[in-house]
């Protein structure tokens, strides 16, 4: 089963956590989260509903409250697209697992902050495919993935600070940071976007293997 941060954190006093998981552990994780609000003979905008009203469950609820299908995992994996054509099947596969690590990271980093449903929509929230002319349904399968990674890091995300565990993981996530972050008073919009994307690259940097 995918380990959840909290899980690999010893104590509220650790400096730091053997966490470490690869781009495709993430990409299985992602679909079991699917495979938990998702049947098969559903339409697909049924799933992105779902996963957003999980978004906001895990916004509302508190330590150990997290025990659901979406952190346990499920029995099996479901792997939507599978029609995909022999041809682009690399191409999808590369895509699952950059999508899936990067919106991992950054849920997780939003989670632990605490951050509302109104600003993930905001900010990160892939409402609509990002066009990719050299493979339209590669478009698809980015949003999807992207989002899925979201919702799975956000809710371990509040798992590690609703259970008194920030402080550990700030101080690894240090040890990967090159930029240093002082007074948030007057941050806009794309002061935290980029602290966000900053602070789940150094995570990434630092957990996440190829």
């Amino acid at each position: 089963m995918f380990q959840s941060i909290a899980q690999a954190i010893s104590d509220p006093s650790a400096q730091s956590y053997a966490w470490q998981q690869s781009r495709e552990d993430i990409v299985t994780a992602v679909e079991q989260v699917f495979s938990a609000v998702k049947q098969r003979e559903e339409a697909e905008q049924d799933l992105l509903e779902k996963l957003w009203k999980t978004v906001e469950q895990f916004a509302t609820i508190a330590g150990a409250a997290y025990e659901t299908p979406i952190l346990l995992g499920a029995v099996a994996a479901f792997a939507p697209f599978a029609a995909i054509g022999a041809g682009y099947a690399e191409a999808a596969e590369e895509i699952k697992a950059d999508r899936a690590a990067i919106g991992y990271a950054e849920g997780l980093v939003m989670g632990v902050m605490r951050e509302t449903p109104a600003n993930i929509a905001d900010y990160f929230w892939q409402r609509f495919p990002i066009p990719n002319p050299a493979f339209e349904y590669g478009a698809v399968i980015a949003q999807y993935y992207y989002n899925g990674a979201l919702v799975l890091g956000y809710g371990h995300g509040r798992q590690v600070v609703d259970q008194n565990l920030a402080q550990p993981f700030w101080l690894d996530t240090a040890r990967y940071m090159t930029s240093a972050y002082g007074d948030t008073t007057n941050w806009g919009r794309r002061e935290w976007i980029d602290f966000y994307i900053a602070t789940a690259t150094s995570f990434y940097r630092g957990h996440i293997t190829q």
